[in-house]
């Protein structure tokens, strides 16, 4: 469960989550939003932070938005009784002047979000709906890039091979023909080599797709005999 600590003295932290680095940017309760700087993207960096900020008596609460580096650290601060949301991008408020995109300025737009109440938390999965969530993306990907390079490997093997007009021989060929000869003959040959390629890739894909769906099936088989009937996945 989401701990909600009480308004006083409570420091509100927008964090920009990185696969290297953190930007913090900390809004107090009756002060300005302040950029902190930047921390390392680990679990042991945060609890750094948490120490720092909340060594006058004080309470934070983080937030931070959706993305490729997934739920690990919301987990990690709920896991120790520390308040954490996750919101989605699309659902932050934004103006229609604020164009300018940087890590700090969004750790502070967060921060003061944050505070002002204007921030919508989505649902954190647990670690295995996660996992199951990746491996079904995953999936999807490899369909999706199947379908894509067997178009394109159609579409290859049907471009026509350029020949000079059987009426026309080398020593009558106008200059016209013999210079389009010349030119497209390295273009066609790059293409007959793009088409290999892309027929490999089509031939290997449907391996990763068979073998996603075989680590899905069991997973799947895992996770059911764990969990309740009633249990409900959310999307």
């Amino acid at each position: 469960m989401n701990p909600s600590p009480t308004a006083q003295k409570l420091k509100h932290v927008g964090l920009d989550v990185h696969a290297e680095t953190i930007a913090v940017a900390i809004a107090d309760p009756a002060g300005e939003v302040r950029s902190y700087g930047n921390i390392p993207a680990h679990t042991h960096a945060l609890d750094k932070l948490h120490k720092r900020l909340t060594g006058d008596g004080s309470q934070a609460r983080y937030v931070y938005e959706a993305g490729p580096t997934g739920f690990a650290l919301c987990r990690h601060l709920r896991a120790q009784g520390i308040a954490c949301d996750v919101v989605s991008p699309s659902l932050i408020p934004k103006r229609a002047s604020d164009r300018v995109k940087t890590d700090r300025r969004d750790a502070l737009t967060l921060a003061r979000l944050l505070r002002a109440g204007e921030l919508t938390s989505i649902h954190v999965p647990d670690e295995a709906d996660e996992a199951i969530r990746d491996l079904v993306r995953c999936r999807l990907a490899a369909v999706e890039d199947l379908r894509r390079s067997s178009q394109t490997t159609d579409l290859s093997d049907g471009r026509p091979a350029v020949v000079t007009p059987a009426t026309l021989d080398n020593q009558s060929a106008s200059p016209k023909y013999a210079t389009l000869e010349l030119r497209r003959g390295p273009a066609v040959r790059s293409c007959a080599l793009a088409g290999q390629s892309l027929l490999v890739l089509a031939q290997s894909t449907p391996g990763r797709i068979a073998a996603s769906g075989s680590i899905f099936d069991n997973t799947m088989a895992a996770r059911s005999a764990t969990v309740p009937e009633t249990y409900e996945f959310v999307s």
